[in-house]
């Protein structure tokens, strides 16, 4: 579970960006 948490994290960070 922790990888999904860690994969959205990292997919949420380029999207906040944008």
């Amino acid at each position: 579970m922790l990888y999904a948490m860690f994969i959205l994290g990292i997919i949420s960070r380029p999207a906040l960006a944008v």
